[in-house]
């Protein structure tokens, strides 16, 4: 991941550093900062990100690029995480641009809305259409969490709602990322069987809310009825 910035003038003080209250495992290696966590029971996540400022011409430059590494199965290490960092930081910015161009123009080419008669209505449709494809993964298991990845709300739980409205939708545009979704499910199935026999309903119950084993997650004060 990368990010640009040019001004006329000259940042100030733009210091590379996480959060105090971030979750999990932190520290600085080098000139880059690392971030890992480790999910229960297996799995886990882990970034690195490193900054540099310049000047280019009359215009001075701040860079920063990223590297985040997750697995369902084991915990990344911090070190894999700097060093696909550094790996990145090697590859030229405006490569790293051309490369997320592309990828967006696929994605487009399949799920772009043109509303010529009203203009305001269609950037809303392509704001909402950009936000749905960059929460979702096209291949594996992964459901699409409630807040997508606008922030920590909700934890990344699932909701029923996303199999009503989301997958509709990604069935039309992205069909791999509904196969994804589709996966997250089935891989869930038996804790649905035993959530419907522990209620004493026969068949399969998803719960509300869940999240990495398939059960009912949902807080007490959010139950409406039984």
């Amino acid at each position: 991941m990368g990010l640009r910035a040019e001004v006329p003038n000259a940042f100030g003080e733009a210091p590379l550093r996480l959060p105090e209250d971030a979750i999990g495992q932190q520290g600085q290696a080098g000139t880059m900062a690392w971030a890992r966590c480790a999910a229960d029971p297996v799995g886990g996540v882990a970034a690195a990100a490193v900054q540099r400022q310049r000047r280019v011409g009359a215009r001075h430059v701040l860079e920063r690029r990223a590297a985040y590494l997750s697995d369902p199965r084991r915990a990344p290490s911090a070190a894999e995480a700097v060093a696909r960092c550094a790996e990145a930081s090697e590859v030229p910015f405006t490569a790293v641009l051309c490369e997320h161009r592309a990828a967006w123009g696929r994605r487009w080419a399949d799920a772009d809305i043109v509303i010529p008669d009203d203009p305001s209505l269609q950037l809303a449709v392509r704001f909402a259409l950009h936000h749905l494809l960059a929460s979702v993964a096209p291949r594996g298991e992964a459901a699409v969490g409630a807040r997508g990845l606008s922030g920590p709300g909700y934890a990344g739980h699932v909701f029923w709602d996303a199999d009503v409205f989301v997958l509709p939708a990604l069935a039309a545009i992205h069909p791999s990322a509904a196969r994804a979704m589709l996966a997250y499910r089935l891989h869930r199935l038996p804790a649905a069987r035993a959530f419907a026999a522990a209620t004493g309903r026969r068949g399969a119950r998803f719960p509300w809310e869940s999240a990495r084993d398939g059960d009912d997650v949902t807080p007490r004060v959010g139950y409406l009825g039984g």
